[in-house]
Formats: structure tokens, sequence, C-alpha cells
């Protein structure tokens, strides 16, 4: 289950996109806004999972919204709402995952429903937690550690999950993640999505003050897969 937006300056609409989200059953919570400038002053506090944003809206557009919530370390999956198809034909960056003509709203909502659960399986992670199960997005991972057999996540803004189980190699293999994950030394492992740049023995990540080291054994292996990721992205 995920959370998901909804902003429209259109008070009714908004009532009918809330209502027939609900019908779906696929959202843990629908927020709804009239007003994008104050969606915007509450979006570093509560952003959503998937934003349904309006285009045309006074003063300040769906495009400005949307660029301003890619700024998030992490982005909502944004499907843009129109009234008018030739809008659409704009409505194009990074993360936009579907358009929806108001018009249309019945017959589109399914299928966009399906494209939400398709781009929010691949983007996710379940984790067994020493607090229970829980779902992450990939991209929110920076690195794993293991310290004393207690194997942490970190995760940006400065979030930690504490994983259930005590050995470090089966804790990685069990996420599944062997795409964007490499071990740089014995008790640490990176995530790709989120490597800066690596400068001699040191690895830069995003949103971590400090580098993580890389030991000699492992160098040759993490600069190799560093290299092939960004050639991919």
């Amino acid at each position: 289950m995920i959370n998901a937006a909804i902003v429209d300056d259109d008070p009714e609409f908004l009532e009918i996109m809330a209502h027939e989200l609900e019908k779906t059953k696929f959202f843990s919570e629908i927020k709804t806004s009239s007003d994008p400038q104050q969606f915007l002053a509450q979006l570093h506090q509560d952003f959503p999972d998937v934003l349904f944003l309006d285009i045309e809206m006074p003063e300040i557009n769906g495009f400005f919204v949307a660029q301003a919530c890619r700024k998030l370390s992490q982005p909502p999956f944004i499907i843009y709402v129109t009234a008018d198809e030739q809008y659409m034909a704009e409505a194009f960056g990074s993360h936009v995952i579907g358009f929806l003509v108001k018009s249309k709203l019945e017959t589109h909502l399914p299928k966009l429903i399906d494209k939400i659960c398709e781009e929010t399986a691949h983007c996710q992670v379940s984790v067994e937690a020493e607090s229970g199960r829980i779902v992450i997005r990939q991209d929110q991972i920076l690195y794993l550690s293991c310290f004393n057999r207690s194997i942490t996540v970190h995760l940006k803004e400065g979030k930690v999950v504490k994983l259930k189980g005590r050995v470090f190699s089966k804790a990685v293999k069990a996420l599944g993640l062997d795409e964007i994950l490499v071990q740089i030394n014995r008790s640490e492992v990176v995530n790709l999505m989120n490597v800066e740049k690596i400068i001699e023995n040191s690895v830069y990540l995003s949103g971590v003050r400090l580098p993580l080291l890389v030991s000699k054994y492992q160098k040759s292996e993490v600069l190799r897969r560093f290299s092939d990721f960004k050639v991919r992205t």
C-alpha cells in the first residue's frame, strides 16, 4: 500500500478523484490540495509516493510543482491530470509515469493503477526488519553496515533500519538487489544509485558527510561495478 496526493484547483474534481482512488483500495492514504502553493510549503514534511497533478492551475502550474518535487530526496511518481489533451505533448519529465484526461477518468484510471503497481513494485524492496516486514524504496538505501553482528540499512534523511538476522552476506543476498549493491569492505555494502564519486580508496555517497573506505581487495570490483552502472544509467 502506498500514499497518494491529488493537487487540483477544482474542488469538485478533487472530491471525485479522491473517491475514485479510494474505490481502488490500492492507496493507504489519499491527501488532496486545491492550493499548489500550500502543497509545496508542506512537501518536505510529508511527501507522497504518487502525485496526481493538474497541469492547468492559476499562478503555479503543474509543471512548476513537478519541478519542485524532483528536487526531493524521494521524488514521487507523477501522473499529470488535464482537461485538455493538447498539454500531454508537453508533459514529459523524470518520474512521470502517465497522463489522465479528466473526461476519461473512469476508463483511464484502471490502466494507470496497473502502471503504478508495476513501477512501485520495481522500485521497492521488502525487508525483514527487527520491527517486522517493511517496504523500502530502492533509491532510499544509501548503504548497509554490519557491526557486532547487527546489520543496519542506512537510508536517506538519516533514517536507519535494523535488519532481522546476524549473517551479513545472507541479509544482503535476501534483498535481491545484486545489480545496485556492491560490497566495498568486510562490513559495508553501498548502493550504486547513490554513489557520487570514487576517489582513491574513498566512496562518496549522496547525503553522507564522510566517505566510506574501500578495501584494497574490493577496489577493482567496486570501480568496475560503478563504471558499468554509470554506463547503464
